[in-house]
């Protein structure tokens, strides 16, 4: 499942990339820190609860866009 998310996370990266390279710089350092926090607590509620987040964040923004 969280391979799956972050892959899906990852592709919305790249679109966002394609048309707001600024944005998309952003998600990636977001999606990165998310990441490195989990690296330091090991939580994984806590790790799949901001990915969810994450992930509503960057489908809401999207949405926007069209």
């Amino acid at each position: 499942m969280l391979l799956s998310l972050k892959k899906l996370i990852e592709g919305k990266i790249k679109w966002f990339k394609k048309t707001n390279l600024v944005r998309s710089i952003s998600f990636s350092e977001k999606l990165q820190v998310i990441v490195e926090k989990y690296n330091q607590v090991q939580d994984l509620e806590v790790l799949i609860t901001e990915m969810i987040d994450f992930a509503k964040e960057i489908g809401s923004r999207y949405q926007r866009r069209y």
